[in-house]
């Protein structure tokens, strides 16, 4: 992909999951009630990655999603630009997958989880950009994904939603009673 446009820049991608359809995810509420599944550091502007062998956990997190009792699994997915002192901020840099018990704010049970994703300071951006609403409306999300100049988001579906099946009436030929 030519990135020749914007000057070289450098990308994370944070990943949530929510098996909620209609869930507002421009809004507060609506991104915390999402997970944290992946984050990805370092893109450049216009490349796409992989998210190989990274875990979804679908039995810990979303256990209706796997009994066809809630909605498809769904991926939001925030690309937030990179500053030139970012990398001066953290140690490593590498792929981060979330805690299993980890929610949005990058907290564990209300106490923060020291190694998480929130010391990436373009996931801590994104936090503060949910914290203070800016740009969000209760109207409807944002035109084309974007939230402001840094942070873009798109989703889309990462499971569907098995068709429901009616059970066949069987006859039992001993008793002449019917079985569902």
């Amino acid at each position: 992909a030519d990135n020749s446009g914007h000057g070289g820049d450098m990308v994370d991608f944070h990943i949530f999951l929510t098996d909620e359809p209609s869930v507002k995810w421009y809004l507060k509420e609506g991104f915390e009630a999402s997970r944290h599944w992946f984050s990805k550091s370092k893109v450049p502007f216009g490349e796409s990655f992989e998210a190989k062998n990274v875990p979804v956990p679908l039995k810990a997190n979303f256990p209706g999603v796997r009994l066809n009792i809630t909605g498809p699994l769904e991926a939001h997915v925030f690309m937030v630009r990179r500053y030139p002192d970012d990398d001066a901020a953290i140690s490593e840099t590498s792929d981060r997958v979330a805690d299993a018990s980890m929610t949005a704010d990058g907290t564990v049970n209300g106490t923060a989880h020291l190694e998480n994703t929130s010391t990436i300071p373009s996931y801590k951006r994104l936090l503060q950009f949910f914290e203070s609403q800016e740009g969000a409306s209760a109207l409807g999300p944002p035109v084309g994904g974007m939230l402001s100049g840094d942070i873009v988001h798109t989703s889309g579906p990462l499971t569907s939603l098995l068709p429901k099946s009616r059970r066949k009436v069987r006859r039992n030929l001993l008793i002449g009673r019917m079985h569902k």
